[in-house]
């Protein structure tokens, strides 16, 4: 099947020692939980899914989503590894990223509900953290890639929270838009199933529904789409 790439359009790491205790900006890239020495970080990562993938083509119109999968460049490896996390959406459509937001804020002078970042508990994908240096993926995000296309215009913003509860010590970093190489930085992979019935950007394309009144033969058609009324039949010539 067909895939597509984004690379991160915007990125962060909240550090809640950094941002509470000093109020400087740390770097970006890393996941750590369980080490109370430093307090939480948290990694958040976002895809502009309207705009043409970096790698691979647009979908052809009549493409649906079968799959999507987060890719990441492990550098460095700390204390324990294969350490279990969620990712989350981040709920805060307008989020502004690396040097704008913080452990505190999502933008310059605007908080989080919650420190550390607002995101949805209901839509959340569990992963196991990187056990090895070098490429890593991780799958299970196309309800996260549905919920964009179908409800927040094609934004993918999503935060790498690992379980605050956990004893010990583990850290993940990885490459990114700032201080690593272009290829690097977080990318998300997009795979398609061929031979849909209704283009992947409309909303019907992502939930799997029908609206109201579509039949499964209009659909066939391609006549089902949202907004796109069927056309009338031709008279029989007499």
């Amino acid at each position: 099947m067909p895939t597509a790439t984004w690379r991160c359009d915007r990125e962060n790491m909240a550090d809640e020692y950094f941002d509470s205790a000093s109020g400087e900006q740390p770097l970006v890239g890393v996941i750590i939980s369980g080490n109370s020495k430093v307090g939480k970080r948290r990694a958040f990562i976002g895809f502009d899914l309207t705009r043409d993938p970096d790698i691979g083509a647009r979908p052809e119109p009549g493409a649906q989503l079968a799959a999507a999968d987060l890719l990441l460049d492990i550098t460095i490896l700390d204390g324990l590894t294969a350490w279990p996390g969620r990712v989350e959406r981040i709920t805060r459509l307008d989020w502004a990223g690396y040097p704008n937001a913080s452990w505190l804020g999502y933008k310059p002078a605007t908080y989080w509900t919650t420190p550390g970042g607002d995101v949805d508990p209901a839509l959340a994908v569990a992963f196991t953290s990187p056990a090895a240096l070098g490429p890593y993926q991780t799958g299970g995000l196309l309800p996260l890639a549905q919920d964009a296309y179908a409800a927040r215009g094609g934004l993918l913003l999503i935060r790498l929270m690992s379980p605050e509860a956990e004893a010990g010590s583990f850290t993940a970093h990885f490459g990114t838009a700032f201080g690593a190489a272009n290829d690097a930085r977080p990318r998300l992979q997009l795979t398609y199933a061929a031979a849909a019935t209704i283009d992947v950007r409309d909303p019907a394309a992502i939930t799997g529904s029908r609206p109201a009144g579509a039949s499964a033969a209009s659909d066939a058609t391609g006549l089902g789409r949202p907004g796109r009324p069927a056309h009338p039949a031709r008279p029989t010539r007499s």
